[in-house]
């Protein structure tokens, strides 16, 4: 588990304005996971503000912010799944605290662009390390497939469609509805 050092909406003495994000404390290089399936996008404020940032274009229209990296594992314009490796924790930009100020500022941005309280993320942010938490996720993730539909059958016999039907523009129209319901990008 990560202390949580600061959360949304505090205002300590070295703020000049209130908490947009929840600080998680952590050891220099922690592995930070995608909390989300989304498209990257990668930026260094060097000294200033939270430094090395990856923020994660979400699905669903929300944006993930991560702050004060070490290093980066992605670039812009990847797209990550829920669970990939997206950098390290550290402390670059304007970092105040113990021990080097090592800590994740994990921010979440809602459709509108509105900064949001991040604690209902608060768990996936403690347990994105914990092999078993992960194993849970991905088991939920199959059985949420499961019920809307997914099944060896339902991929063959889409499958089955798109050959049975010769026309070149059919079978590509089919099998990109098929990727993208089944494998969304």
């Amino acid at each position: 588990m990560y202390p949580i050092t600061s959360r949304f909406n505090d205002f300590e003495s070295f703020r000049k304005i209130p908490h947009r994000g929840m600080d998680f404390a952590m050891e220099k290089d922690t592995p930070l996971k995608a909390i989300v399936e989304g498209r990257i996008q990668v930026i260094d404020y060097g000294n200033l503000s939270a430094g090395k940032t990856v923020v994660i274009k979400g699905e669903d229209g929300q944006t993930y912010i991560y702050g004060h990296l070490s290093e980066f594992n992605v670039k812009t314009g990847d797209y990550v799944k829920q669970g990939d490796l997206i950098g390290l924790s550290g402390n670059s930009g304007n970092v105040f605290g113990a021990g080097g100020g090592y800590h994740l500022d994990f921010s979440v941005k809602n459709e509108q662009g509105q900064f949001i309280d991040p604690a209902p993320y608060t768990e996936f942010i403690q347990n994105m390390n914990n092999p078993k938490y992960m194993e849970s996720l991905l088991a939920e993730t199959i059985q949420n497939a499961s019920e809307g539909g997914f099944s060896l059958g339902n991929v063959m016999q889409q499958f089955s469609d798109g050959l049975s039907n010769l026309d070149f523009g059919s079978f590509t129209a089919n099998l990109i509805s098929f990727l993208l319901k089944y494998f969304p990008f």
